[in-house]
């Protein structure tokens, strides 16, 4: 979320976050209750430094009767 690119494509936030501590402040205050976030990382050579932070995602509104679970809330960059 600190990469000012990220935020030309329509994503509701205000602007790229200065510093590690803001991007924590900025999602932590938005997450759903219950919700199980998880960082989206590069796998493949092809489309960048593998490891590297791609986005965030997170797992809610769980049914473990139904086996069922809501994937998003994500965010992604551009790279």
């Amino acid at each position: 979320m600190s990469d000012p690119a990220a935020f030309g494509s329509g994503y509701p936030f205000e602007t790229a976050h200065a510093d590690l501590a803001r991007t924590r402040e900025f999602v932590g205050a938005r997450m759903a209750p219950g919700a199980h976030p998880y960082t989206e990382r590069v796998e493949s050579a092809r489309t960048g430094e593998v490891g590297t932070v791609a986005g965030i995602s997170s797992f809610t509104d769980f049914d473990t009767r139904n086996e069922k679970l809501h994937l998003g809330w994500g965010f992604s960059g551009r790279r």
